[in-house]
């Protein structure tokens, strides 16, 4: 299955600058998976995107929050064709849904 650059808008605030992911222990770019998973592509750290914690810079110095699902509906939900296939964009919302009961 296929995997693409994690660019998105923050999940965790309303800064809607997008940012080209990577991973704050190691350094290494963030890719999404048709699942929802997030992977570092370089220690290999793999988890589900709810799982994971994001610092854009605009919740002060080093302050890493978990996604605010409604912000990362709209963060994935505003990628374009290019950035993402609408198809894996939709596959992942809908897990997304499930997960928090939404």
């Amino acid at each position: 299955m296929s995997k693409y650059c994690f660019y998105t808008s923050c999940p965790s605030c309303e800064n809607k600058t997008k940012y080209y992911w990577i991973h704050s222990g190691c350094g290494g770019d963030m890719k999404i998976w048709h699942d929802g998973d997030l992977e570092c592509q370089s220690c290999n750290k793999i988890g589900f995107i709810l799982d994971w914690k994001f610092d854009c810079g605009n919740h002060g110095k080093n302050i890493y929050l978990g996604p605010n699902p409604q912000k990362l509906i709209n963060a994935l939900a505003s990628l374009s064709e290019v950035e993402m296939p609408l198809t894996l964009i939709f596959d992942i919302l809908e897990k997304i849904r499930k997960r928090c009961g939404i």
